[in-house]
This record gives structure tokens, C-alpha cells and sequence, in this order.
């Protein structure tokens, strides 16, 4: 009447343990603490590939840490049964440990531990400066996981002290959009670009990016509206205005600029078009086969600045930014976070994903009227 079960149906999954040490403890405490202004919850994701962080706000914007693994100088995963080096690396290559942890809390553990390591290393060399981001990095930390129903352990080490902090983990009942077995489900909806349908690309050098947001910041902007263009324009002639006069010479005239709406009615900042700070500026559309492809076009979108300028703390702290934005209104921010320390680290990539809160046609018009009617608004040229 019953059929023989098999053991190996039955076998419970043998838990996976991690383990890992490093020396970069002031540029963890600075990724961990530019993601905290999202949510103070984030789902973690350790794997070979590395350790991810994941967290959302209200369904309408996203971060995404990504740490690669050389930036410890020891990274395990392994089950209890084949120790440290696993005999079966290609099953634990599709295995991976999932926490939901309080990012803040392990921030300031980082932020206070490389303040400490820092005032150490200050004390022998008899300099008074402080700060984390310029210490010798002579704290040691070592983070272990042995799975679920176990705390995150992370213990800081360096000649003055040893400290051991227990992490309470927990299930976080959220969806990780970047997850590479994930069925895909049309009903589903996923707070990240589409690849196969970017409607522009910015690639910029953040350091320019900061203070524009610091600007944008102190003028209490509510609204803000980003404005790329890359049309082909003779010499003298204004934007908006198509010149008469068709031998002049013809170039593509790279425009990034970022308009605020506030109490104080609109204000324009121009980015630097300069091949050093504005590196990269194209813009698609969809042909008569469904394919994207290069245009040379102008294009408004719109963002809550409350929720956009969250970026900031990762901004500040990256090398270069790309911003992207696909036809269905979601705009992505990449930002690459070298480490001086470490001048063969590939950097950690932080991704920002949000929705714009309109089309903006109400206001500017059609993609074909949209230069004209902001130039409408300014007295200058645009």
C-alpha cells in the first residue's frame, strides 16, 4: 500500500556557515551607513559572489549594496560537514544564507569601531585627527553567520580591545527583485530598470553630482524635474529656436540639467557638459520593430526630492555615477564606491532604484514641445 520513501527526500539541508575577516572597517562603516537613510531593516544575502543588502521604502524606492568578496582577506561559506574548504563547490555556488538584519545598528558598530581603531593608531603617531575615513584601518573585523535561528556575530579586534557584538537576525518578508532564480511572475511588479528598455543614460563624475544636490538642498527644492538632451545644433543657434541659417557648423550639444520647483517658483542648475564631468549622454527610442535604439531627442522626468536626495550619503562617498531610466518611468542610480586602501578593488556598487512621480506633459508639453515650454519659464538660454 505505501511506497518506500527515500532518505534523500527526507535529508534535512546541512546548514551553511560564513565566515569572513577584514581590515576595511572604515569603508564598510560608510557603505552600511549610506543605505541606512531607506530603511533601517534590509534583507542580507551572502554568497559567493559576495554579501548583498537589500532595502526598500514604501515600494517606491530601493537600495542595493553589493560588497565583492576581495575586499576581505578571508571569505568561507561552507557546510558544517566539509569545513572551511568545501569538497562540493559547485553546489554551494546556488546556495546562499539569507538574514533580515537592523543595517543601522551594524552602521554604528563599523562607524564607532573605525573611530576607535583611528584615535589608537592617532595616539602612537601623536596626531589628534579623528576622523574614520582618513584611519590606518588597524581594527581587524570577523563576521560569522552559521544560518538561520542564529545571530549575525561581528567581533572588532585591534592591540587595545577585542569586542564582540551578537546581531539579532530575523525573517524580513520582502521581495528581492535581484534574485537570479526567481520565476519570473507577469503579475509581479519589480522596483528595478528594465535593460532592454533604458530610455536614457547618464554616466557622471560624483564629486560635480554632491554639490548640485547640496544646492538643490538649500533651496528647499520639492519637486525636481531632470532634463537630457542631445540634439544636433548649429552654431548660434538657440535652443528651441531653429536657425534659418543652415550652413553653419553642426554639433551635438550634451545638456544635463536639473530643474527645482520649490516655494520660490523654478530654478535651473546646468551640469557641466565637459567630457570630464559629463562622460557619457545617450537617449533611446523604440523603432518600428520594438527595438531601442540611439535618438537624438530632449526628454523631462519629474522626483519627490524628499525621497531622491536619500542619495546623497552614497553620492558623497562614490567616484562616478550612472543614472538610468527606462519607459516605464523607473530611474536607476548607480554609484562605484572605490577604496583608496585598496588600489586593486574593483569598488562596491551601490544601487538606487525609485519611481518618478509623473510624465510631466501636463506642465511641459509633449517630448516635442518640452525644450520650448522650459524655455519659456527662464529668461536665458537653455
Amino acid at each position: 500500500l505505501f511506497l518506500e520513501s527515500s532518505q534523500d527526500e527526507h535529508e534535512p539541508k546541512k546548514p551553511i556557515t560564513f565566515t569572513g575577516s577584514t581590515n576595511q572597517v572604515s569603508h564598510l562603516a560608510d557603505v552600511f551607513s549610506s543605505i541606512t537613510t531607506i530603511n533601517t531593516q534590509a534583507l542580507m544575502v551572502i554568497s559567493l559572489k559576495g554579501i548583498n543588502i537589500y532595502a526598500e521604502y514604501n515600494h517606491i524606492l530601493n537600495a542595493h549594496l553589493t560588497i565583492d568578496p576581495s575586499l576581505f582577506s578571508t571569505y568561507n561559506i561552507y557546510s558544517e560537514d566539509d569545513g572551511p574548504t568545501p569538497t562540493s563547490l559547485s553546489d554551494l555556488e546556488s546556495q546562499e544564507l539569507r538574514l533580515g538584519i537592523d543595517v543601522s545598528l551594524i552602521a554604528e558598530s563599523f562607524s564607532a569601531a573605525a573611530t576607535t581603531g583611528s584615535k589608537g593608531g592617532n595616539a602612537a603617531s601623536g596626531s589628534t585627527n579623528v576622523s574614520a575615513a582618513n584611519n590606518n584601518d588597524n581594527v581587524v573585523c570577523y563576521i560569522t553567520y552559521n544560518g538561520e535561528g542564529h545571530p549575525l556575530i561581528i567581533e572588532f579586534e585591534d592591540r587595545l580591545m577585542n569586542e564582540k557584538i551578537e546581531f539579532l537576525t530575523f525573517y524580513l518578508d520582502i521581495r528581492y527583485p535581484y534574485d537570479p532564480n526567481e520565476i519570473e511572475d507577469e503579475e509581479q511588479y519589480d522596483l528595478i530598470v528594465n535593460p532592454s528598455e533604458i530610455h536614457f543614460e547618464v554616466i557622471l563624475r560624483s564629486d560635480v553630482f554632491t554639490n548640485l544636490l547640496q544646492d538643490l538642498q538649500q533651496i528647499n527644492t520639492v519637486d525636481l524635474y531632470i532634463f537630457v538632451s542631445n540634439k544636433y545644433r548649429n552654431l548660434g543657434e538657440k535652443p528651441g529656436q531653429p536657425s534659418r541659417n543652415y550652413n553653419r557648423v553642426a554639433f551635438m550639444d550634451n545638456q544635463l540639467n536639473f530643474i527645482s520647483k520649490g516655494a520660490i517658483g523654478h530654478l535651473k542648475l546646468l551640469f557641466p557638459n565637459h567630457k570630464v564631468m559629463l562622460e557619457k549622454l545617450d537617449i533611446f527610442k523604440k523603432n518600428q520593430s520594438d527595438e531601442m535604439i540611439q535618438t537624438q531627442s530632449s526628454l523631462i522626468t519629474c522626483y519627490n526630492f524628499t525621497n531622491f536626495i536619500k542619495i546623497f550619503k552614497a553620492v558623497k562617498l562614490s567616484s562616478k555615477c550612472k543614472i538610468m531610466k527606462d519607459l516605464s518611468g523607473i530611474l536607476s542610480v548607480q554609484l562605484l564606491c572605490k577604496n583608496p586602501k585598496l588600489p586593486n578593488y574593483a569598488g562596491t556598487l551601490i544601487t538606487f532604484n525609485m519611481l518618478e512621480i509623473s510624465t510631466v506633459t501636463d506642465e511641459f508639453g509633449t517630448d516635442d514641445l518640452t525644450e520650448l515650454s522650459l524655455n519659456n519659464i527662464f529668461d536665458d538660454d537653455f
